[in-house]
């Protein structure tokens, strides 16, 4: 199964390497990659996990809009798949 982490930090590269088990073994075997086109990345993947940061607002609660610009654009692959 092919799957998608969205996000490097602290929690999308832990999720990923732990997916995948070790991290230069599974990239030197091909079956980890990385890629800054998420266009790619998507089309790849039959899962994908958002693990962008979610950085305090003003107010104190989470700012979501990088997980919503992810959501927005695995929406739009969705969408155009079929």
């Amino acid at each position: 199964m092919r799957v998608a982490v969205v996000g490097t930090g602290y929690v999308g590269l832990v999720t990923g390497n732990c997916l995948s088990e070790m991290v230069l073994r599974n990239h030197d075997a091909g079956v980890l990659n990385f890629t800054t086109d998420i266009r790619d990345a998507l089309e790849e993947s039959e899962v994908a996990f958002i693990a962008v940061g979610t950085p305090p607002g003003e107010d104190g609660s989470a700012d979501l809009k990088y997980v919503l610009a992810v959501a927005k654009s695995i929406g739009a692959r969705g969408s155009s798949v079929g």
